[in-house]
């Protein structure tokens, strides 16, 4: 289990630069579609941390995935989904994204997830284990009436 673990922390890191090389890249070339950078004590930083390019990827991708399944049907591999969603939205970014989130988990694991989330970016990223799940609420009823 713990193998399984480097190789999954190995995966993080090198997804991150990655994603930074091709950042760099598509922002010299033509910048179409960009991720933005999200603010907040939501999300955590970190070499290995992935949960704020999930939650951007998410973003702007969960609705054009959620339609690529439900419209094509059965998807067969993540490359084959993620280059759909790349062709779709003119952004290899996303695509690459796309594929390392969807490699880690396999297709129908990712596939669920995306109907599972219906629409939640940041819901979809804490089932995809990329962001820890913040249960720290801390409310008060002060009244109730029906």
């Amino acid at each position: 289990e713990s193998h399984s673990t480097l190789i999954i922390m190995f995966a993080k890191v090198v997804a991150v630069f990655c994603i930074l090389a091709i950042v760099a890249t598509e922002a010299k070339a033509t910048p179409k579609t960009e991720l933005t950078v999200i603010s907040g004590a939501y999300v955590s930083g970190g070499a290995n941390d992935l949960c704020s390019v999930c939650i951007q990827f998410a973003g702007e991708a969960i609705n054009e995935l959620l339609n690529l399944i439900l419209n094509v049907g059965v998807v067969g591999s993540c490359s084959e989904l993620c280059g759909a969603l790349a062709s779709k939205t003119g952004s290899q970014l996303l695509g690459t994204v796309c594929s390392l989130l969807c490699d880690v988990e396999g297709i129908e694991e990712f596939v669920k997830l995306i109907q599972k989330a219906d629409l939640d970016p940041i819901y979809f990223c804490e089932e995809l284990k990329q962001c820890k799940v913040n249960d720290n609420g801390d409310a008060t009823i002060t009244s109730f009436s029906s």
